[in-house]
Parts: structure tokens; C-alpha cells; sequence
């Protein structure tokens, strides 16, 4: 075990929420995050829902002290259907091209 006083832990995540294969066949398969609002699974940013999306993540933290921790976060994200469309937090698509294709990949 690593005896570190500054308590450094560093690890990876992937979150998944699925997308619409046909936007045109009358029913939606874009996963629906109900909860995941203003201040949600992203933050007060909100610039994407978890809605059609790859949430790729690695993180490093340390606690210098007892009352403070450090932390940084790198989030790469992309579609995870490209028919399907960008979403904002209040569940309205954005970013779908006019072939309704939209970028697979919004850094």
C-alpha cells in the first residue's frame, strides 16, 4: 500500500448513454436522464446531457490537507449514435446537420 500524505488517487471512467439509429421510424431510442437537470451529471456548464453520449474520463486528485482537495478532469466526448443529435441539458437536440448527421466528436 502506498503510504502518500497527500492522499493521491488518479483514475479513468466511461459513461454511456445510448442514441437514435433511425430518427425517422416514430419512436426514440435516445436514452432519457429524467433527473440530470441544471447542476446534474455534468456540472453547472452543461454544455452536453447525458443523452446519445460517450463520456470518456480520467481524473487526478490530492488532499493536501483535511478540509482541501485538489482535483482535475478531462472529459472527451462523442456520440454515440451519429444519426442521432447533440443534446442540452433540458433535453433539446442541437448540433444535427441538415442530412441529420451530426459531428461524432465535440472534444
Amino acid at each position: 500500500m502506498l503510504d502518500a500524505p497527500w492522499k493521491p488517487r488518479i483514475g479513468a471512467a466511461l459513461a454511456y448513454a445510448s442514441g437514435d439509429r433511425d430518427p425517422h421510424d416514430g419512436t426514440s431510442d435516445t436514452f432519457d436522464g429524467l433527473f440530470a437537470g441544471v447542476g446534474g451529471v455534468f456540472g453547472w456548464m452543461n454544455l452536453v446531457s447525458l443523452e446519445n453520449l460517450q463520456d470518456y474520463e480520467v481524473y487526478f486528485s490530492v488532499q493536501p490537507c483535511k478540509n482541501l482537495t485538489l482535483a482535475v478532469e478531462y472529459h472527451m466526448f462523442h456520440l454515440a449514435c451519429d444519426t442521432d443529435g447533440w443534446y442540452w441539458c433540458n433535453s433539446k437536440s442541437t448540433r444535427r446537420g441538415f442530412d441529420g448527421r451530426a459531428a461524432a466528436n465535440a472534444g
